[in-house]
């Protein structure tokens, strides 16, 4: 009896140190992932940075030597001095590395993420164009595809709906799949940070897209599908609804850095 119980205690050891083992192994994996998205991110943005840099200097030395010409008529001194002033305050507003909060507008996340042959045609977009949020562009992005990457492969051949909505104080990007749907636990084991790791690789992506949308200060949400399958919510911190102009700027100035990105 005595031997049969040691024998017994030393099995259940054995299976606890593996389940630690690949805990740890897979924490590692995801741990890898992101550290590998969010240099892709960092790299392009900061190739961005300095094409910016180098077109407002460019607009800067153009205008300076058309000014030093004397055959300038009086409208166009004026207009170059415009282009001056413009092209001094934007190499101030590059140069300036005070900490800035990024706007996302989750339309332009939206579609930019759903632009990928892996899943081209099969995705749906209702996305607000004045939806925004704060957190970074490029690692919103890559969350999304990376849900959108798990989606079609759980549920393949099916259609995929990207809508947004404001919940809160989120700003919630949703990813609805009509797969066969997560248990209540693994959705639990992935949402939680501090609990234990799903022993199913296939989750890989859910871990990581949550890593990324918590490094933003946001959350991964995960619900059963009305009708069947899972709805994955990317919540980032609610900002005021966009204007057009506004809208318009972010677009240009704070998502260049996502162009160069998928250029890459």
């Amino acid at each position: 009896m005595g031997a049969s119980t040691t024998v017994a205690a030393l099995g259940a050891a054995t299976v606890r140190r593996w389940q630690r083992t690949n805990t740890r192994l897979f924490d590692l994996e995801v741990d890898a992932e992101t550290a590998a998205i969010r240099q892709r991110v960092e790299e392009a943005a900061a190739r961005s940075h300095r094409h910016a840099l180098a077109n407002a200097l460019t607009a800067v030395e153009g205008a300076s030597v058309l000014l030093e010409r004397g055959t300038l008529s009086p409208p166009d001194r004026e207009s170059l001095r415009r282009v001056l002033t413009s092209g001094v305050d934007r190499l101030r507003q590059l140069l300036d590395e005070s900490p800035r909060t990024e706007v996302v507008a989750l339309a332009d996340v939206a579609a930019r993420a759903a632009d990928d042959p892996r899943w081209s045609g099969r995705v749906r977009l209702a996305v607000p164009p004045d939806l925004a949020a704060t957190g970074s562009t490029g690692e919103s992005i890559e969350a999304a595809r990376q849900l959108l990457a798990y989606a079609t492969r759980r549920a393949p051949g099916g259609g995929i709906t990207m809508r947004a909505v404001r919940s809160g104080g989120w700003s919630v990007l949703w990813i609805d799949d009509r797969g066969p749907g997560l248990p209540a636990r693994r959705r639990r084991v992935v949402i939680d940070s501090e609990g234990g790791r799903s022993k199913a690789t296939d989750d890989l992506p859910l871990h990581v897209a949550s890593r990324l949308v918590r490094g933003a200060g946001g959350e991964l949400r995960i619900e059963k599908r009305p009708g069947g399958g899972c709805s994955f919510g990317l919540c980032l911190p609610w900002l005021p609804d966009l204007g057009p102009d506004e809208g318009d700027g972010v677009h240009r100035t704070r998502l260049h850095s996502v162009d160069t990105l998928e250029a890459g």
